[in-house]
């Protein structure tokens, strides 16, 4: 559906079958993609471990359908932009916090390697 009106994204197992959660933030970051998820362990690393992405968007919906999933998405990002925020969407609500990394966090981060 992302596809058909228009969106560039990409599968992680078209991309990587079983990539790690980490390469998956590293390519988000290295090609400016934002990441689509039920996976709430990327809230974990984009703010605890102060990693660097462009987006997230956390899909916590009772619901598994395809075409709901994608009418709320829409409406969600008509009003807020991916990018630079995680984005939480559920049945009825929609959290967003800025994703906040300066250069010093970056910094601090990389002389840790």
């Amino acid at each position: 559906m992302l596809r058909k009106d228009g969106l560039k994204c990409e599968f992680v197992g078209d991309w990587k079958r079983g990539a790690k959660d980490l390469e998956v933030i590293e390519r988000a970051d290295k090609m400016k993609e934002v990441i689509i998820t039920e996976d709430k362990d990327f809230g974990e690393l984009i703010f605890k471990r102060r990693l660097k992405v462009p987006g997230i968007i956390l899909f916590r919906t009772t619901f598994t359908n395809p075409k709901r999933r994608y009418l709320l998405f829409k409406q969600i990002i008509s009003k807020i932009s991916p990018y630079g925020n995680f984005i939480v969407i559920e049945d009825k609500s929609c959290k967003s916090k800025e994703i906040r990394i300066t250069f010093i966090e970056i910094c601090k981060g990389r002389a840790k390697k």
